[in-house]
């Protein structure tokens, strides 16, 4: 069962934009919305990764960082069966 699907709901804390390794934020980039886990690499960059397996992962190259809008960390998500 995949953690989020198509319709659910999911509450963000906006207060929480700093990013930590693995955790799972709400985000804006190039005008599309994401809730995706977040993981810094050692050259700087970010990988966007998707809890859905069949999404290949991305790359926010450091120069791009400042593009990425963290509109916060979802703490909740919930749907129905």
């Amino acid at each position: 069962v995949p953690l989020l699907s198509d319709g659910d709901t999911v509450l963000i804390d906006r207060s929480k934009t700093a990013i930590i390794d693995g955790g799972l934020y709400m985000l804006r980039f190039d005008d599309h919305l994401y809730a995706k886990r977040l993981q810094y690499q050692f050259d700087g960059s970010l990988h966007v990764l998707s809890e859905n397996k069949t999404h290949q992962p991305m790359a926010v190259p450091k120069n791009r960082l400042a593009e990425l809008d963290v509109i916060g960390k979802v703490v909740w998500c919930g749907g129905w069966v």
